[in-house]
């Protein structure tokens, strides 16, 4: 665990060079999908059914919305894209004060 004035970075992860296991195991976590194919059900109307991890606090126990809005969802949990100029060795580079360069 690192830290900087933004807060703590982990990028303590690391693979021996002849670990294939752990290598594919840390590619599989990467490239996993944000939901789970079992979560998903299409409908006879052609909505899809998200069933959620953990029933809200109201009982809901699952969502039923048309592909653009899971769509819309699925797209909200991407961050969006960072200026260029904004170092990447600081995940969280958006506490850094504005400089010259980054204009």
């Amino acid at each position: 665990m690192g830290a900087s004035r933004c807060g703590a970075i982990h990028a303590g992860v690391r693979i021996a060079p002849l670990d294939r296991k752990a290598l594919e195991r840390l590619c599989r976590y990467v490239a996993r999908p944000p939901l789970g194919r079992e979560r998903l059900e299409e409908q006879p109307d052609g909505s899809i059914l998200l069933r959620l991890k953990t029933p809200w606090s109201d009982g809901t126990a699952a969502l039923q919305l048309s592909r653009s809005e899971l769509l819309q969802r699925i797209l909200a949990l991407i961050p969006p894209h960072r200026k260029k100029g904004i170092p990447t060795r600081c995940a969280a580079a958006g506490c850094l004060r504005p400089q010259p360069w980054m204009a």
